[in-house]
């Protein structure tokens, strides 16, 4: 599940841009966009990000169900995956705003990206429980 997940995830961000482009079009005639009225802009962003968000924080809940096994250790486990998480973000943040943006742009960036994701989730598919086995020490 967490690799396909990871491989719509992929999907949907090569998609953001195309969105983008589309939504902000402008055309004269009674268009979608042009009858989203005041809320265009919040109803832009939302139907840009509500998937890849919802898939974003299903990753989260995937991998802490699979993590924390024994209900005994569960807060433990959940909070170190919740740093781990927290973790990625700082690092993925910084690493996003200030080397992949400037260096490739957002159209490469975003298919840079996109791609680490539908890689990470075809090896996920393919080799099921490796990685995990890794993080478990198994």
């Amino acid at each position: 599940l967490f690799g396909r997940v990871l491989i719509l995830l992929g999907i949907c961000s090569l998609s953001t841009v195309g969105l983008m482009e589309v939504l902000a079009h402008r055309g004269g005639g009674p268009d979608l966009v042009s009858r989203l009225g005041q809320f265009s802009p919040f109803v832009k962003c939302l139907l840009i990000l509500i998937v890849p968000t919802s898939l974003c924080g299903a990753t989260f809940v995937i991998v802490s169900q699979y993590c924390s096994r024994n209900s005994s250790t569960i807060g433990a486990d959940v909070g170190r995956i919740y740093a781990l998480n927290t973790f990625g973000a700082i690092i993925g943040s910084i690493t996003g705003g200030l080397i992949i943006l400037p260096l490739a742009g957002l159209r490469a960036g975003l298919g840079f990206l996109a791609a680490i994701n539908v890689l990470t989730g075809l090896v996920l598919i393919l080799r099921p429980g490796r990685i995990f086995h890794l993080v478990h020490g198994e």
